[in-house]
Formats: C-alpha cells, sequence, structure tokens
C-alpha cells in the first residue's frame, strides 16, 4: 500500500521518531533538502540505526551526516560520469571520514554489496533516478536491512521514481513523507 505521512506524523510509522532529536545537520544542503536531511537522521535515530548504507554518494554530503550520527557508514556509487557520477570527485566530501567506507561498484549487481556488513540498520536510496534502479535497488537493499530496519527513498519529485515506488507498494508499505522528497519503506511493519 502507498500512505501518505506529515513529518510530525511519523511516530505512525516509527515509534521512536518523537523521541529522536537532530542536534545539527552537517553539509551543504539549501532550503528543501535541510528539511530531508533533518527527516532522514530523526529516522535512522529513531531505529536506532548503527549502520547505514547510502546507495547513490555523489560528492559525500549526505554521507559525511550519517557518519556524524551513525556508526558505520557504508556508500555505494558508480562514479562514473556517463550515468551521472562524479568521476574522481565521488565522495570526496566523505573520504577521509574514518567510519565511512565508500564503494565503487554498479548498485544493480549484487556482488558489489558483497564487502558490506550485514545486516545493516538503514539504507537511504538516492541512486539512479529511473523505475529500474528504484525497484531493483530496493529488493537488493530489503535482503541486507536488519528485521527492524528501515529503508528510505529520496527524490520522490522525480515520475520515474513515483513509478518505481508505485509498483513496490504493491509489495511492501511505502509511506511517503510530505513537504519533503523522502518516502519510507520497512522491512517489517510493527
Amino acid at each position: 500500500m502507498l500512505y501518505s505521512v506529515k513529518p510530525e506524523n511519523l511516530h505512525t510509522v516509527l515509534p521512536a521518531y518523537d523521541h529522536a532529536k537532530v542536534i545539527e545537520t552537517i553539509g551543504r544542503y539549501d532550503a528543501t533538502m535541510q528539511e530531508d536531511a533533518e527527516v532522514l537522521v530523526k529516522i535512522g535515530l529513531a531505529c536506532k540505526a548503527k549502520s547505514v548504507l547510502e546507495i547513490g554518494t555523489s560528492l559525500g554530503n549526505t554521507a559525511k551526516l550519517l557518519a556524524h550520527y551513525f556508526g558505520d557508514v557504508y556508500t555505494l556509487d558508480n562514479a562514473l560520469e556517463e550515468f551521472g557520477g562524479h568521476g574522481e570527485r565521488t565522495g570526496e566530501v566523505c573520504r577521509d571520514i574514518e567510519n565511512v567506507t565508500q564503494i565503487i561498484g554498479n548498485s544493480l549487481t549484487p556482488e558489489s554489496y558483497s564487502s558490506i556488513e550485514q545486516p545493516v540498520d538503514m539504507v537511504f536510496v538516492d541512486d539512479g533516478h529511473d523505475y529500474h534502479h528504484v525497484v531493483t535497488n530496493t529488493f537488493t537493499a530489503m535482503q541486507l536491512i536488519a528485521p527492524d530496519g528501515v529503508l528510505v527513498h529520496h527524490d520522490t519529485y522525480w515520475e520515474s521514481v513515483m513509478l518505481g515506488l508505485k509498483h513496490l507498494a504493491t509489495v511492501f508499505d511505502v509511506w511517503l513523507v510530505e513537504d519533503t522528497y523522502l518516502a519510507v519503506v520497512k522491512s517489517t511493519i510493527g
């Protein structure tokens, strides 16, 4: 099922959400991204994330933010410029952060995930913004996530991302977080 939820009502999806406190966000974000960053951190805090996988690193601003709040952070990005990657600049913002492990690989191939200690508590998907990436990355991530973990998709304003999320909603419960570009998928509903 596909649901819509306001950020202030995310406690209905993640009971500890109301108690999660964001002290500061780190990184360069515009106003919209600032709200998304705060909600993302609160989601991770609510599910008591100790390990996080980010699929789609870009320059690494979000990985830096996640590393500030959570233990082990894995980032996976193909880095290929022809696919929207930043080439050698991929992950430059988080490259020297001790608790961040950067993986260069194709998110659509299972072997790219082999160096990740599993399970992870939260997965943040901000990768290829097409239907195939959204669906494939979600099914792959659900195999890596802890039973009480959570998956968060970004960029729900893309039509192809929404198409993928609508398909996923036939298998999982998916919550679109209003006033953000985030969607939450839980591995177990409880």
